[in-house]
């Protein structure tokens, strides 16, 4: 059936108009909806993605300040190890005014309250030996208090002795009654956790919390031993409460309300605030009413202990220490928790981080809630503007509709009666302008784009002549830098010194020469190690503070190789950036045989000395034997004459024995200087210079040579005594033997200064040394002298 064109184009009005409208906006109201849960979603993601970075750097931030706080509790400890060793050696008793009882219960202890308390168990005998060390020990109330006083987290610091002897600040009235008649500390993680078998290494060690003797509740400890010549005279150690760690170290205002739980290495709960304890239904131990004495160590009980305890919340903080997971989202009570653990290093002990989910999502799910309100109001707001739209386009359709219909009919009739060619492309007139202009447009239009479409085939077929150009020229510019970097490793492979790539600690590549160094025959075996594993243990602080630098000149050390041989290097290195990362490039020259020739030489050295004092102990001991025999000849004649007067035997054999010792002092001092041992030690320079005058004296007498020291200030000086002693004495014998090639020097002295800048000065005026020779006097292995001579 037919219609008209008015008709048709309502038809076509509410079809593609109206209905799609309706339908289209139905669609971009779903999809509005969709998008919007999706987008929350996303944002809730992306929110806990953000809030776990800030609360991953939130632990680091609290985990890097308490790992100070311990670390600086160490380092105290360390200094009270170091003033405590030195306390038991000096052995010094001061002139304080304190006074001292023995209770009814046998103990024996300090009565003056001040500075700390001192408690002697009944099991110990009372001698003269536990009266000084009581006195003694009065030395260490100085740092006692002052440790006490400056440091928040210090409750108490106490030196307990192998003998139960305990002394505490701040003090402790009535102690015997607090610890009872005895004490043995021997039973005690304060104590044992620090003695040779717990402790070789004698380094400040951290107990597991414990149930405090003296009265103060749980808490741990950082105890060190004290020794005195390898003996163990007992074990100090700085106390901190559970209650203190709480308050300043866990109960801390952070973001989303998060809190803090440590755990020990072993996995007790250290401590932990009162909101943990609410979500654990576990009471943390702070305090204690002691009822009854503590005499051996009471620990936290196991339902304390990750690893032993039914608690959920535990089991899962277990799970991530077994698993060495960063983070974990668990669920207690119905409620979703996010955990993340770090380990603090001094201790080795973990840190947790717990927060409330829904925390993270507050300001997600109050925007939420809020758009479904906005969304609703909108809704009815949409509709009423649509039904206003719809009455309006219905109207204004209805006129556009006669304004287009009018000219379409006007030209349909004009046009039927014109008959078109298939083949060409004509303008039609339809007295419309914007018809006409449209259809002018087209026909312009397609001629342009045959005009555009052909020049773009030229410029597809330019444009790939390009791209093959520059792909060849990319190719060549691979294989040349293939080429150099070949060449690179080649050079590096080729030189003698090793060079080494390491980041954070791990070897990632090594030159040939650094592979053989240290044993192994392929690059393989060596990277991916540990760099640690070729330093010896005593180097590694040498090593890590060059690291801390960006360029480290060059530096004496020692490596291990594969089979476990030391080896003497000159090191250096620097960080360089490659492939976009920060790596630590590192030389190392082999210098172990040159300084096992260096050895050699000094011992070559020594030996040519040896011989040259040999002469002088021979010219030394000419005049006393000499005089030896004269008396036993004189002796002798009077004896056959029978004119030997007794008071005259006497007076000669004095004489004899007076020489005898003179000659085994000269022997003694030949032993001292073959028998030295080169070590690091503090020395009187002037003690040292005597020490070889009196050797050379005598022959130096020989040759009219006089020794003069014109300032004997008295100069200590921490090096290889043995090492100066024997650069003095080539000295002088060089001074010697310049007076004896030179015949015409009349003034025959050698003089000798020492000042407080620990210079030593030696002066002679035997010609001073040649011109050609000035700047090869530090160069290694250089002498004028003939072989064997002291150089």
């Amino acid at each position: 059936m037919k219609i008209n064109i008015k008709d048709k184009l309502r038809n076509i009005f509410f079809k593609t108009i109206i209905i799609p409208f309706i339908i289209l906006s139905l669609f971009l109201a779903t999809i509005f909806i969709l998008l919007r849960n999706y987008m929350f979603t996303k944002v809730k993601s992306l929110e806990i993605e953000k809030t776990e970075k800030i609360l991953n750097i939130v632990i680091d931030n609290e985990k890097n300040i308490i790992d100070y706080k311990f670390a600086n509790i160490e380092l105290l400890a360390k200094l009270l190890q170091k003033e405590h060793e030195k306390i038991f050696k000096d052995r010094y008793i001061s002139d304080k005014d304190v006074s001292f009882k023995t209770a009814d219960n046998g103990v024996f202890y300090k009565t003056t309250q001040k500075g700390s308390s001192l408690y002697y168990s009944a099991s110990t005998k009372i001698s003269k030996h536990e009266k000084s060390k009581a006195l003694f020990t009065e030395n260490m109330d100085t740092l006692f208090k002052a440790l006490v006083d400056n440091n928040k987290l210090i409750t108490s610091v106490y030196f307990n002795s192998y003998d139960n002897m305990n002394r505490i600040y701040p003090f402790i009235n009535k102690i015997y009654k607090q610890y009872g008649p005895t004490l043995i500390m021997q039973n005690y993680n304060f104590y044992y956790l620090a003695d040779q078998k717990h402790n070789p290494q004698k380094k400040p060690v951290w107990t597991e919390a414990y149930l405090d003797p003296a009265g103060r509740g749980w808490m741990i400890s950082c105890i060190v031993p004290i020794y005195n010549k390898n003996f163990l005279e007992g074990v100090t150690g700085i106390d901190i409460t559970i209650e203190e760690i709480i308050d300043n170290l866990l109960n801390k205002k952070l973001p989303f309300d998060s809190k803090l739980i440590l755990i020990s290495k072993n996995g007790t709960i250290t401590a932990m605030p009162k909101e943990i304890e609410q979500l654990t239904n576990i009471q943390e131990l702070t305090t204690y009413n002691y009822t009854e004495i503590i005499k051996n160590t009471i620990k936290k009980p196991k339902i304390f202990n990750i690893y032993k305890s039914r608690n959920r919340l535990f089991q899962d903080i277990s799970e991530m220490i077994k698993k060495k997971n960063k983070i974990k989202e668990v669920y207690i009570n119905n409620k979703s928790y996010i955990l993340i653990l770090d380990k603090i290093k001094t201790t080795n002990s973990y840190l947790l981080l717990i927060t409330k989910k829904s925390k993270l999502l507050e300001t997600v799910n109050t925007i939420q809630n809020n758009s479904k309100i906005i969304i609703f109001i909108l809704t009815l707001i949409s509709l009423f503007l649509f039904f206003i739209i719809y009455k309006l386009a219905t109207k204004r359709f209805s006129k556009l509709s006669n304004e287009i219909t009018e000219p379409i009919i006007y030209l349909s009739n004009i046009s039927s009666n014109f008959d078109q060619n298939k083949d060409n492309l004509s303008y039609i007139g339809t007295g419309i302008s914007e018809i006409d202009t449209l259809n002018q447009n087209f026909i312009n239009m397609i001629k342009e784009i045959k005009i555009k479409n052909d020049k773009l085939k030229g410029f597809n077929m330019e444009l790939s002549e390009k791209i093959k150009s520059a792909t060849s020229e990319l190719i060549e510019k691979n294989l040349k830098l293939s080429e150099a970097i070949e060449n690179f490793q080649n050079i590096l492979d080729m030189t003698i010194e090793m060079i080494v790539f390491t980041k954070d600690g791990k070897i990632v590549d090594v030159n040939k020469s650094g592979v053989k160094m240290v044993g192994y025959s392929k690059k393989s075996e060596v990277i991916g190690r540990d760099l640690s594993d070729f330093i010896p243990q005593e180097e590694l602080p040498k090593i890590i503070k060059a690291f801390k630098s960006e360029i480290t000149p060059p530096y004496e050390t020692t490596l291990i190789n594969k089979d476990g041989k030391y080896l003497y290097v000159l090191a250096s290195g620097k960080y360089i950036s490659l492939n976009g990362q920060k790596i630590r490039m590192s030389t190392a020259i082999d210098l172990t045989e040159v300084k096992r020739k260096d050895e050699l030489l000094f011992q070559q050295s020594k030996q040519a000395q040896m011989g040259e004092m040999v002469k002088m102990i021979a010219h030394h001991w000419r005049q006393p034997l000499n005089a030896i025999s004269a008396a036993s000849i004189e002796l002798t004649i009077k004896k056959e004459l029978g004119e030997l007067k007794d008071d005259e035997f006497i007076q000669v054999n004095e004489f004899i024995q007076q020489q005898c010792q003179e000659m085994s002092k000269t022997i003694n001092t030949f032993i001292q200087f073959s028998q030295s041992k080169s070590e690091i030690k503090k020395f009187n320079i002037l003690d040292v210079i005597n020490h070889v005058i009196a050797i050379v004296e005598i022959e130096f007498k020989n040759f009219n040579i006089e020794i003069i020291i014109e300032n004997k200030n008295i100069v200590l000086l921490t090096g290889y005594s043995d090492m100066f002693e024997q650069v003095i004495l080539n000295i002088l014998i060089n001074a010697r033997d310049a007076y004896n090639d030179n015949k015409s020097a009349k003034d025959k002295k050698i003089y000798i200064s020492i000042d407080n800048n620990q210079t030593v000065s030696i002066k002679d005026y035997a010609g001073g040394i040649k011109s050609e020779n000035i700047d090869k006097l530090f160069t290694p292995y250089f002498t004028t002298k003939e072989q064997g001579k002291p150089k």
